[in-house]
């Protein structure tokens, strides 16, 4: 936060699982408005660092 954290000089961080898609959602300063853009233009846009943010879930062992 925020999606589009380089106007205010802050880091923006893309996560590599959706560097990918084709297209990416983000809040839009409200709860109940959304931003979608196609991630091209979006890594265009703001050139945020893509790292791996998410964990692959862990197998259960079903104990």
């Amino acid at each position: 936060m925020p999606p589009v954290g380089s106007i205010y000089d802050l880091p923006v961080y893309l996560d590599s699982s959706l560097a990918s898609e084709p297209e990416i959602v983000f809040n839009a300063g409200t709860h109940r408005e959304a931003i979608h853009m196609r991630t091209a233009d979006y890594r265009k846009l703001v050139s945020p660092m893509v790292v791996s943010l998410a964990r692959t879930e862990t197998p259960r062992h079903g104990w």
